[in-house]
């Protein structure tokens, strides 16, 4: 990560394709978008998979907050989820539902010394 230093470099970093190779296998790629996390470059990623927990097959729809700061990659996930059962639509509006929340808990982050970064 040591490399990524301009704002440019930032950037291309998180393209929708470069976020797609990052989904976990087994996930289904959503979306991607740019953001800005106190100040900093960075994207979410939006995916979803099903996984076999004992018995159960439960669904779960994710977003991650991605940055990179002070040469580290720092992601923050976010999940909702459900048994197997529950219809995709289903999954889907509790996901929505807690949408507002994993926005409040990744905008409430403050990264200390981050203004070190650009004094150097």
């Amino acid at each position: 990560m040591s490399e990524l230093k301009s704002e440019k470099q930032l950037a291309e970093f998180f393209t929708p394709s470069n976020m797609k190779d990052m989904t976990p296998d087994g996930a289904k790629f959503i979306k991607s978008d740019k953001i800005k996390l106190d100040g900093v470059q960075g994207a979410t990623l939006e995916s979803s998979m099903e996984e076999q927990r004992l018995t159960e097959t439960v669904k779960i729809r994710t977003i991650t907050y991605f940055l990179i700061f002070q040469d580290n990659l720092v992601s923050v996930i976010c999940q909702a989820g459900a048994a197997g059962s529950l219809a995709d639509a289903e999954l889907e509006a509790r996901f929505q539902k807690f949408l507002p929340l994993f926005k409040m808990m990744a905008n409430s982050f403050s990264l200390n010394n981050q203004w070190e970064r650009t004094a150097k």
